[in-house]
């Protein structure tokens, strides 16, 4: 009878701890997962690097011109996921003949090393049809196909030419669409999706990040028609709006955790136009163009990007923050000189990213 008893403690003893640890692990796991680790983003421009020029050296002071003195080996290891943002490359020599190309393989290993992922990003555009993919003598497909048919087999040859041209061909980790078209004409429409969601299987089969960047609130038809092909979506914040009432455009569609909200660092020439954003000084002075008022880094919007989170904490966490022209990081609003970027700035942003998960 004892050892009866016994047992049947000891088997209660041991159900109270398997009952006890169960709601824990649970708990945990999903704390875990609503606390994933944020991730930093930086648009890097590519016409700023030194081997972007026009010559088959490059450019740079020691070539004559002082533009093109970053190195894209230099980006800190903070950066999770750094675009190439080519827009203005030079491609006087022939698209695929500047020697940015050739100097390309160097910087992804070198990014590799330190963890980082390179994205190409590309204007949706060339999504649509609109835009034809550069010709070049590396790669004659884009010779011998020019223009795609707006049906299946047209939708996956597009998508097809671009993951080679913008993705597999660099041996790069992703894509990015830069949407910022107010306006997509029903046959446009349905050959961008078509084509974002062939891109969605090519991407996904080689386990390639698929990225979705836009000024548009999350009610525009291309995103609520594609949302669920994407591992994150950008938002470009540079108006400093409030980002819980941009945020609740896009909740319908994706979690806070694929939500990303950006700022720009200053971009040279830009002072008097409209790509001024001012997000790293006080705007209190906006109306005076030749005023850059500088302020703690803690008084900036790109502080209040880093350090947001949705207000509604069921929504949980928000994905990471990005950055437009990180090679311009540190560099004072206003100064339209080309120097060296300091990282500093950007790693006190990553810092403050990872202070707002905790």
């Amino acid at each position: 009878m004892k050892k009866f008893t016994r047992r049947i403690v000891s088997l209660l003893l041991v159900l109270t701890f398997i009952l006890g640890i169960i709601p824990f692990n649970i708990s945990k796991a999903a704390t875990d997962e609503n606390k994933s680790e944020p991730l930093l983003f930086g648009y890097y421009r590519v016409w700023h690097d030194i081997k972007n020029g026009k010559t088959l050296e490059g450019r740079g002071p020691e070539n004559g011109d002082p533009k093109g003195i970053q190195r894209m080996s230099d980006l800190p290891e903070e950066l999770d996921v750094v675009f190439l943002f080519v827009a203005h490359i030079d491609d006087g020599l022939g698209f695929r003949k500047n020697p940015f190309w050739n100097k390309l393989p160097d910087y992804v290993n070198d990014l590799h090393k330190k963890n980082t992922k390179i994205v190409r990003t590309i204007d949706i555009g060339l999504v649509t049809n609109e835009i034809s993919i550069p010709r070049d003598d590396y790669n004659e497909k884009i010779n011998k196909f020019r223009s795609f048919p707006n049906n299946p087999s047209g939708h996956k040859a597009l998508a097809d030419l671009i993951y080679y041209e913008y993705v597999k061909r660099d041996g790069l980790d992703g894509l990015d669409i830069d949407m910022e078209s107010s306006y997509l004409s029903p046959e446009k429409m349905n050959m961008s999706i078509g084509v974002i969601n062939e891109l969605y299987k090519l991407l996904k089969k080689d386990n390639k990040l698929f990225i979705f960047d836009t000024d548009k609130y999350g009610n525009t038809e291309i995103f609520q028609h594609t949302a669920n092909k994407y591992d994150y979506v950008l938002y470009q914040s540079y108006r400093e709006e409030n980002l819980d009432d941009v945020f609740n455009t896009f909740k319908s569609k994706i979690p806070a955790s694929k939500f990303v909200p950006g700022f720009s660092f200053y971009e040279e020439g830009t002072n008097m136009t409209g790509n001024y954003w001012r997000n790293l000084t006080d705007k209190s002075n906006w109306r005076n163009q030749r005023t850059y008022p500088e302020v703690p880094l803690e008084k900036t919007f790109a502080y209040k990007c880093a350090m947001w989170q949705p207000r509604n904490k069921a929504d949980g966490l928000k994905g990471g923050v990005f950055a437009f022209a990180v090679e311009r990081s540190g560099i004072k609003d206003g100064d339209n000189t080309y120097k060296l970027a300091n990282y500093d700035v950007l790693k006190k942003i990553d810092g403050y990213l990872h202070q707002s998960h905790k």
